[in-house]
């Protein structure tokens, strides 16, 4: 049931014009509007609202705490001084560094002191049924296995639950974490972040959620998500995307991933000129395998680089750029192997707007594929031949 998501929301904007024998054209009107772009079910506003929420509670529980202490602690072990990742986090100083001993843990972590690295002592024996909101610079968390439950998970907007969530923050290091939804609700979440730069995401498996990670904008101010690196996870079987890019997202790294059933696209890249698009982001030596789609390019912005990925076996395109945008520039679809795509909807291993293509010459001898096409948009439901 998972991957007829993405085709319903595909099959909606696609209109039978086919005029005198002639193809079928693609209308993209609904897809600006109500298809791709929109249909995220994802409320930028309410989420970091949520956040906002979350953190105020956090602090009126610090103000009446018995166990937050004025003096501060840089080296701290879960459970032999404090028996709660929470009350380390509440004790420790800046650039603190908290060892967690293996075990299970109920608990919701909200993090809000700059510079905390909170580690896993033996890799994959910590077992944390909750997760973290994380409000500050600098921010490090290895090791952990992340269970999605309800609760303590976080519910940020409806009954949507998160396990790593992040706000406008820089620096942010998260290695070596797996996640998993052990309620298999196709609410759950990931890791999802809104404006945060300098980051890096690293070697985690995640699977059986809503989407794996998600790079946004922050609409608190319109903060742009920048520079940061996503290499080296393994996310699989998502009901949603694996990696989402949502609007003024850019200068990302984007390498060595594994994708694979997730039920959208591996890899979505999303974005209009109310909340910008994405620049400059390096695409490179992914593999993404068995979803509905590979990667898909409903709106993208310039100078962005997409090389060297191996999209193998999806049910619809392995890379397909539906995007209007037609004035972008400097973009570069290269390299890219694409082959036995598309064989439950009879569509192409690449299937690209010619109009785009235009400022953005690409060649099909640039990638290896078994099918190449370009295609014209028509906008409106009367469209011509």
């Amino acid at each position: 049931m998972k991957k007829l998501l993405f085709f319903s929301m595909i099959a909606a904007i696609m209109v039978s014009c086919n005029i005198d024998g002639e193809d079928p054209k693609l209308n993209l009107q609904d897809e600006l509007n109500q298809g791709l772009d929109t249909g995220i079910e994802i409320d930028i506003l309410a989420m970091e609202n949520g956040i906002k929420g979350i953190l105020q509670k956090n602090e009126t529980r610090l103000a009446n705490s018995e166990n937050f202490k004025k003096e501060k602690k840089e080296k701290i072990n879960v459970p032999e001084d404090y028996a709660t990742i929470q009350e380390a986090v509440d004790n420790a100083g800046e650039n603190a560094s908290i060892t967690v001993e293996s075990g299970i843990y109920e608990e919701q972590v909200v993090i809000t002191t700059r510079g905390i690295k909170i580690e896993a002592k033996k890799l994959g024996e910590i077992i944390l049924n909750g997760g973290f909101v994380i409000n500050a610079d600098d921010v490090s968390i290895e090791g952990f296995t992340i269970n999605l439950t309800s609760p303590p998970n976080f519910v940020l907007y409806e009954t949507s639950l998160y396990s790593i969530v992040a706000q406008s923050v820089k620096g942010l290091t998260l290695k070596n974490n797996t996640i998993a939804n052990n309620i298999f609700t196709n609410f759950a979440y990931g890791i999802i972040t809104f404006g945060v730069r300098e980051s890096s995401f690293e070697n985690n498996n995640i699977s059986n959620v809503h989407y794996g990670i998600i790079l946004s904008y922050s609409a608190e101010g319109n903060v742009p998500s920048f520079q940061n690196t996503v290499s080296g996870n393994h996310i699989y079987d998502g009901w949603n995307s694996g990696l989402r890019l949502i609007g003024d997202s850019d200068n990302h790294l984007i390498s060595n991933n594994e994708f694979s059933n997730n039920g959208n696209p591996d890899i979505w890249i999303t974005g209009n000129s109310n909340i910008g698009h994405s620049d400059n982001n390096q695409i490179k030596g992914n593999r993404s395998k068995n979803s509905l789609q590979g990667i898909a390019l409903s709106e993208i912005g310039d100078f962005n680089e997409i090389t060297n990925n191996e999209f193998l076996n999806h049910q619809y395109h392995g890379i397909s750029l539906y995007t209007l945008n037609s004035l972008s520039k400097g973009n570069i679809i290269k390299n890219n192997k694409a082959f036995g795509n598309g064989t439950d909807y009879g569509k192409c291993d690449i299937y690209l707007n010619e109009a785009w293509v235009l400022l953005n010459p690409i060649e099909e001898s640039d990638n290896k594929s078994g099918c190449f096409e370009l295609f014209t948009p028509c906008v409106g439901f009367a469209c011509g031949p």
